[in-house]
């Protein structure tokens, strides 16, 4: 490596240059090579620039987007990179068929209105054949589809969401909570923390999983009302919610399910205690434990109070009492209880005597009697 100073063609001024390589190649590049400064070059592409943003404009096209260094660069490059694909275009085109001709001047429009600097900037140097500008147009032509549907299906979406919407009188907050019915739970899907919210949903049996579901089971009715049920609470409550089915929306609107029954008399099934009643209460606000273990022969089993069936007249004074709703299951087991009762032998006892005590004679004794003498001590 080594400086060297050398003439610019241009301004005839003196300026630096280092060169690389053997000393042989340095002499011939000293000898053969156009220099010029870097006062006349940017002077040069500024003149370039100027040129090609007069044509630019002559010929119609957009105005670039950019800095103002940016855009005199891209102006440049726009002019030539139009001029390769207007003249590939221009001597192919009567080979066309009209499909493929639709399909240049759709291209050539592009990319004349291509109108970011940066744009012409990033692609300067890929853009040396047709193919190169049909890649880009199917691309950007497939991102532009994408973004149109995309588009389309938020409007879509904000139109469904705004038709299930039902919005308190007292509304509470904007947000909205969606409840939706998925397989056997019932969710409760809502964008932020609430307390509020999530002490009225664990009331009602909701646990967290990464949105508050419930599953439901046999015990808790419908499924529907179960989701009718959270909608209208939430409703009350001034949540504004989103329930896609139109009927079950109108129900909640109007509080239209049938209420959960909470406390339950069943069959237990497994486990030691199969074949007992099993007595349980879904809220966890009530508390009958000190009841239910009153009935004869009763047992705690988590979660539920355990009772055995022959307990069963117990069991139904409790449960008309505390009103609690008998399982069919519950009910199989009265029936067979009753059942079996009607072969039990039901004895009338009878009590026995105890045996009278023979009474004994009063022996007198005498009060002058003489005591021998051989008999005194």
């Amino acid at each position: 490596m080594a400086k060297y100073d050398v003439e610019c063609e241009k301004c005839s001024e003196s300026f630096e240059v280092q060169l690389y390589g053997k000393m042989s190649v340095r002499e011939w590049k000293l000898e053969t090579w156009t220099w010029i400064c870097e006062d006349c070059k940017a002077k040069q592409r500024a003149e370039e620039n100027a040129k090609a943003a007069e044509k630019n404009v002559a010929d119609g096209l957009v105005e670039l987007t950019g800095s103002e260094k940016q855009i005199a660069w891209a102006e440049t490059i726009r002019a030539e990179k139009l001029d390769l694909v207007e003249d590939i275009i221009n001597r192919n085109f009567d080979s066309f068929n009209e499909e493929n001709k639709k399909k240049a001047m759709s291209l050539l429009d592009w990319v004349q209105n291509q109108e970011r600097a940066s744009w012409w900037i990033n692609n300067r140097d890929y853009l040396i054949g047709f193919r190169d500008f049909l890649t880009l147009w199917r691309e950007a032509e497939e991102k532009d589809k994408k973004q149109q549907e995309q588009k389309r299906e938020q409007e879509l979406k904000m139109e469904a969401e705004a038709e299930a919407t039902v919005m308190p009188k007292e509304a509470i907050t904007n947000l909205r909570a969606e409840v939706k019915i998925d397989g056997e739970f019932v969710e409760v899907r809502f964008p932020e923390k609430n307390d509020t919210l999530r002490q009225l949903v664990k009331s009602h049996g909701f646990s967290w999983h990464p949105v508050w579901k419930r599953k439901i089971d046999k015990f808790s009715g419908p499924i529907e009302d179960r989701a009718v049920e959270i909608g209208h609470l939430l409703l009350d409550a001034g949540f504004p919610i989103i329930i896609y089915d139109q009927e079950l929306r109108e129900r909640a609107i109007k509080g239209e399910y049938e209420p959960e029954i909470t406390r339950w008399v069943a069959e237990k099934t497994t486990g030691q205690y199969a074949g007992w009643f099993s007595i349980s209460w879904r809220r966890k606000k009530e508390d009958y434990y000190k009841q239910a273990r009153r009935l004869d022969g009763s047992k705690w089993s988590s979660p539920s109070v355990v009772v055995p069936v022959e307990s069963y007249k117990e069991v139904l004074d409790f449960a008309e009492i505390q009103d609690f709703t008998l399982s069919p299951g519950a009910k199989g087991l009265v029936e067979k209880a009753q059942e079996a009762e009607k072969n039990i032998t039901v004895a009338d006892v009878v009590k026995k005597l105890a045996p009278k005590k023979k009474s004994r004679k009063k022996i007198e004794v005498p009060t002058n009697v003489e005591i021998d003498n051989d008999l005194k001590d």
